[in-house]
């Protein structure tokens, strides 16, 4: 019996650094306390850990519950 199951997508750890240069400085820190200066400094080393967290997660079919949380704060415009 043949399996028609498609393989789980997976991400590029090249893109996934260029990516992580592309994000936007001086921005305000999400639930973590992270800050894109922190993922700019350690891109080579975070790049790796993140190509293969979400690979996992990709693989698994599982996205975590924090995932879903964020933080929204009104600005108010003069």
């Amino acid at each position: 019996m043949h399996s028609t199951a498609q393989p789980a997508p997976r991400i590029d750890i090249t893109d996934l650094k260029t990516l992580i240069g592309r994000l936007k400085r001086r921005k305000a820190a999400g639930i973590d306390g992270i800050v894109s200066e922190h993922c700019n400094i350690w891109a080579d080393q975070l790049s790796v850990h993140l190509f293969m967290l979400f690979n996992a997660y990709l693989a698994h079919s599982f996205v975590p519950s924090d995932f879903c949380k964020g933080i929204i704060v009104p600005l108010l415009k003069k």
